[in-house]
């Protein structure tokens, strides 16, 4: 599935014109496709005010989406926009397994929109190192800069974008409300690398294991590993992949607060070869696991 098509498809089914979807910088592919065309003649069936026309071949304005299609140019090598929104990305061809990862860490992130409205996607940690990687993969992919700071008691990266907000949403089905996020039906589509790196980004957002505190000794028959989340059905398809790869698990439970899936004792090392993290606190801690369950 090419995403870019995919996403514009999604936006007119939302009410988005491809008029109001702009894409950044293809100046140079539009000044090579009008060289024997007459501009005027152009804006004139496009419906386009010439001065604004000129500013877009200087690639001081953003270029409408029905313009480069109108001219069969190739849309999905540039930053993409929506109108009225401020920061262009550049929208993936492909689901990778790096993308597959940072929806998986939105099990613990925020896609909303705000009552000022304002369109926020964040990620949050206790640990700033743990945002490192997240951080690497948001400026790679959607070719966006990406700052670490500091909110309260956490650290953050929050990015402030319509176009960012409805590409998660509309490709992801991302909702404002955790607990009704069923596992994104893209993911599902996804090979087993792709439900693979989904399943590490959703165990870095919201997977446990011991802390391991200094001088506090932790008896083995009490360590365990499990994911805890709000949305049952998230938590069962990754049950279900678990144990078509060999790990054996426990039925999902509702604790009073979230529902949970552990992993069973006998597949910890088989789990921990298995799983991906790139939250180094984590995976600190399950090579602390690995060294007590290889004893």
């Amino acid at each position: 599935m090419n995403l870019f098509k995919e996403f514009v498809s999604k936006l007119v089914d939302n009410g988005y014109s491809l008029r109001s979807i702009r894409i950044i910088g293809a100046e140079k592919e539009l000044r090579n496709k009008l060289a024997r065309i007459s501009i005027s003649r152009f804006c004139k069936t496009m419906g386009i005010n010439r001065g604004s026309f000129y500013q877009m071949i200087q690639g001081k304005r953003a270029i409408p989406l029905d313009v480069l299609l109108k001219l069969n140019l190739q849309t999905n090598n540039f930053r993409f926009i929506i109108k009225n929104s401020n920061v262009p990305i550049k929208i993936p061809i492909q689901l990778s397994p790096e993308l597959s990862y940072l929806v998986g860490l939105l099990r613990d992130g925020t896609v909303v929109n705000e009552k000022n409205n304002e369109y926020t996607i964040a990620f949050y940690s206790k640990f700033k190192e743990a945002l490192e990687y997240p951080k690497k993969l948001l400026e790679k992919i959607f070719k966006i800069k990406v700052k670490i700071k500091r909110f309260g008691d956490v650290w953050g990266i929050r990015i402030r974008s319509l176009t960012l907000y409805l590409f998660f949403k509309l490709m992801f089905q991302v909702p404002q409300n955790q607990s009704v996020w069923n596992t994104p039906e893209l993911i599902k589509m996804g090979d087993s690398e792709v439900v693979k790196a989904y399943i590490s980004g959703f165990w870095d957002a919201e997977g446990s294991c011991p802390q391991f505190k200094d001088k506090v000794v932790i008896p083995k028959e009490n360590i365990s590993i499990g994911f805890s989340q709000k949305n049952k059905e998230s938590l069962q398809f990754i049950k279900e992949f678990l144990e078509k790869n060999g790990i054996a698990t426990t039925e999902i439970y509702w604790n009073e607060r979230k529902w949970v899936l552990k992993i069973r004792r006998q597949s910890f090392l088989d789990f921990i070869d298995f799983i991906q993290p790139h939250n180094p606190i984590k995976l600190m801690r399950l090579q602390k696991v690995r060294k007590i369950f290889s004893l």
